[in-house]
């Protein structure tokens, strides 16, 4: 009896197993068939319109023409077939593109396969650029200048840019950086001063004032450690803010001072005079890129003065001190309108290039004297600055020592 159960079992199992042979076998030659059938009918379809189209419809792969339409559609997201960039994170091949292509994106495993950014960015179109960008150049620091003196190694020259005020509304002063940069060209390139003897100061405080020229009480600052005695030519050149004092003077504003407060934290003109001029030096030249009438181009100085409080007054310097200043002291320091120099500085480096020493204004002899360079400046700086501002600006010299 369990002898017959087995064979029974057995050959249920034979049956099963054969009949799903069987199966297979059909529904692979129907598949082969439908899709052979699809192409041909497709064929005979667009020659003579029949039953073709109704047989692929009809077939046993209902994918088939979602399949063919696949072959030629390639999805947004596929990246091109391009040598990837040795940024990419892998490279797509052909048989994952197919596998790509049959199963839809959301399937494929190539779902998370990105490009890194700085490969996306490599494979972006690239501008058309036909001309690097270029930086533009500052005209003053090109500037060629005759050579004033042949031996110039005890020469010291302090060159001082204060831009950045910090306190009582006192307004920024734009160009001083940039002046200070191209005065310093002229000092290296036409006075020959040496790297080494050049004392540099950017916003510059009341103690930095103190420390370079020293104070009422004593000229002993650093400026007068430097100067050799009767063999050292000084050159001082201050880009910055001025204002009127209460008394018959002036003041440069350092960088901390306050306005309603210059009599304490203003450095007064008249000690810088007084100062130099215990230099013992064989020659002084001091350049204001200044004004001290308690307004600058961009707003007031002194913003709480009365009429007594801002009275000005010309300041005679000592003899042996040449003093070049921007403007009278009535009147404003102009600046170029895209405020990359002050006129006086832009004109006087101009003038002492050699500008100043041909006709109209010289005699081209090779040296700028102070009648040409007068000249120069008050048919230049004077016409920019009523032209640009509408107002009068006439530069100051006093002492005039020649170079």
């Amino acid at each position: 009896m369990i002898k017959d159960l087995f064979a029974i079992t057995a050959m249920l199992v034979a049956l099963a197993i054969s009949s799903s042979i069987a199966h297979a076998d059909d529904d692979g030659g129907g598949d082969s068939d439908s899709h052979g059938g699809s192409d041909s009918s497709s064929s005979s379809g667009s020659s003579g319109g029949g039953t073709g189209g109704g047989s692929t419809d009809s077939g046993g792969n209902p994918y088939a023409a979602e399949i063919d339409f696949l072959r030629f559609f390639h999805p947004p997201h596929l990246l091109p077939k391009v040598a990837a960039p040795p940024t990419a994170g892998r490279v797509i091949g052909p048989d994952e593109e197919g596998l790509f292509m049959a199963r839809g994106w959301d399937a494929s495993p190539l779902r998370d396969t990105r490009l890194s950014p700085a490969a996306q960015v490599a494979l972006r179109p690239q501008k058309n650029v036909t001309a690097a960008a270029t930086t533009p150049t500052d005209a003053l620091l090109t500037l060629r200048y005759p050579r004033f003196y042949p031996e110039t190694n005890d020469d010291i020259a302090v060159i001082i840019g204060n831009v950045n005020y910090q306190n009582s509304g006192i307004p920024n002063n734009e160009p001083a950086a940039r002046d200070a940069a191209a005065f310093e060209m002229f000092a290296k390139k036409a006075l020959g001063i040496n790297e080494k003897n050049i004392i540099r100061m950017t916003d510059a405080t009341q103690a930095s004032f103190l420390r370079i020229f020293g104070s009422q009480q004593t000229a002993k600052g650093q400026l007068a450690d430097w100067v050799k005695p009767t063999k050292s030519r000084v050159y001082v050149y201050y880009s910055g803010h001025g204002a009127p004092a209460p008394a018959d003077d002036s003041f440069l504003i350092p960088v901390d001072a306050d306005s309603a407060r210059l009599e304490l934290n203003g450095y007064p003109l008249s000690t810088l005079y007084r100062n130099l001029s215990q230099l013992q030096a064989k020659q002084v030249w001091l350049v204001l890129e200044s004004c001290f009438s308690g307004v600058a181009q961009n707003g007031a100085i002194v913003t709480n003065a009365s009429p007594i409080f801002a009275r000005q007054t010309v300041i005679e310097p000592p003899n042996n001190v040449s003093v070049f200043s921007a403007a009278k002291v009535d009147q404003i320091a102009s600046w170029e309108p895209d405020q990359s120099h002050g006129l006086f500085t832009k004109h006087f480096l101009q003038g002492m290039s050699g500008h100043a020493d041909v006709a109209p204004f010289g005699n081209q002899d090779g040296v700028v004297n102070h009648v040409e360079l007068n000249a120069y400046l008050r048919e230049n700086l004077s016409y920019w600055a009523r032209r640009y501002h509408g107002r009068d600006q006439v530069a100051l010299i006093q002492n005039w020592s020649q170079p």
